[in-house]
């Protein structure tokens, strides 16, 4: 039944190609692949003969792997979210492990990955050394970030048993402390990587056999609040858009410094004031949250209809928030507690930010909003007051990394912006109404 699933999805794909559209593409990805492909072998051929001297092909394949590896993740949500699907009911004769194998098979029958397989066959086929690891490897990386993709998509997509949400938590965990605090990035090894690989389909498979897949809790799913607010973001082009760019930038900033720091000792402006603003959350509300009701108007508006409370718009807010600081949490602090030694003002200065910059959004959000007319408005998405205290509050902050004596802005600055959030909801009752004609005006 399997082995028949899959051939009736291939003949479905070929049968695609019957428009010119569709074989013009396939043509135009294939030779795209298979060139870069070869450009690949040819810069690994001038490493190796000396050529190129500031970089090795260690490095390279390294660099490789890791591009290969976020963007198997951002698939995920770009370029629009798509759900992890039940291929075949409960009930049919098939055993929990041929329902996983089926699902997980079916997701590698996709152009996707024919791609990525065409161009890493093409540069194992034209580098001279290193071959058959470079191409298992290159598999290995790809297949387990598409499982991690998967597992975090279990906890999305479906009500799973307490049993699956602990062993997706403890493998999260695992994986995290494998990439982050161990030089699997920096120094990938086939070896670490079948270990990792074979764990990541052990969990994913224990995971997709705690998957509750009654009718009751299908409707349950739909109206599960912690995957509303996700959704709410996901399925919000104006908001998915600047919010991946910030997290890609922060990510290849952070990822850059690190592979400098590594190679050379140095970091990034030299790890001066401009570094710690790209270290701190703020990317996330100079782009979105300073203005969090023009990118979620009809949430401001369904709420304001319905209830009409300012506390209850907060945690609307704070909910919609939440994801985006947890995302950015795993990808600043891990690299930056390896990077530096300073362990405790890097801890400090990223919660006081944090705790800094959420009630202040709130209060731009209500006094300086700004219409949001495209996907990724260039004129600016949040207010310019906004960006300048934002930013004075934050470069005030790194002071802490010149004297002691600056540790009493910590208690300071998180309390002057949550009193101005308290003082907000009585300037609601006022604001509100320039809020909707800013909002749903011309």
């Amino acid at each position: 039944m399997i082995a028949y699933y899959l051939a009736l999805k291939l003949k479905a794909y070929l049968k695609e190609l019957r428009r010119l559209l569709r074989i013009l593409l396939t043509l135009v990805l294939l030779i795209t692949s298979l060139t870069y492909g070869r450009l690949f072998a040819e810069l690994i051929i001038e490493i190796s003969s000396g050529d190129i001297r500031f970089l090795t092909s260690t490095q390279a394949f390294h660099y490789l792997f890791g591009a290969i590896f976020i963007l198997t993740l951002l698939r995920m949500i770009f370029p629009s979210y798509k759900m992890q699907k039940s291929l075949l009911p409960g009930y049919l004769p098939l055993s929990r492990f041929q329902h996983y194998s089926l699902s997980l098979l079916s997701d590698f029958i996709s152009p996707y990955f024919f791609y990525i397989f065409i161009f890493l066959g093409t540069a194992t086929l034209f580098i001279e050394t290193d071959q058959i690891e470079f191409l298992a490897s290159g598999l290995t990386i790809l297949v387990s970030s598409h499982l991690i993709r998967r597992l975090l998509q279990y906890v999305l997509d479906f009500s799973l048993r307490r049993t699956g949400h602990i062993i997706s938590f403890l493998t999260w965990v695992a994986t995290a402390y494998v990439i982050f605090m161990t030089p699997f990035i920096s120094e990938f090894r086939l070896l670490q990587g079948v270990i990792l690989l074979i764990a990541l389909v052990i969990s994913g498979f224990l995971v997709d056999s705690t998957k509750i897949s009654n009718e009751i809790n299908k409707r349950k799913i739909r109206i599960r609040r912690q995957n509303m607010y996700l959704k709410l973001i996901l399925n919000n082009p104006k908001a998915r858009m600047p919010l991946l760019i910030a997290i890609i930038f922060k990510l290849l900033f952070l990822g850059g410094d690190y592979f400098v720091n590594q190679a050379k000792g140095t970091h990034f402006f030299d790890g001066e004031f401009i570094y710690w603003l790209f270290a701190s959350p703020l990317i996330l509300f100079t782009y979105i949250f300073n203005n969090v009701w023009g990118f979620w108007r009809s949430i401001w508006f369904n709420y304001e209809l319905r209830c009409g409370r300012y506390s209850g718009l907060i945690r609307q807010s704070l909910r919609i928030l939440i994801m985006p600081i947890l995302i950015d949490i795993l990808v600043t602090l891990p690299i930056l507690l390896l990077m530096w030694n300073n362990n405790q003002f890097i801890l400090i200065y990223y919660f006081v930010c944090a705790f800094f910059l959420i009630p202040l959004s709130m209060v731009w959000s209500l006094l300086t909003p700004v219409k949001i007319k495209s996907n990724f408005q260039m004129r600016g998405s949040t207010s310019m007051m906004s960006i300048m205290s934002s930013l004075a509050g934050v470069f005030l902050l790194v002071t802490l990394n010149i004297n002691y004596w600056f540790y009493i802005l910590i208690p300071v600055l998180p309390a002057i912006s949550t009193f101005a959030a308290w003082y907000s909801m009585d300037l609601y009752k006022e604001r509100k109404y320039q809020l909707m004609k800013k909002l749903f005006g011309n």
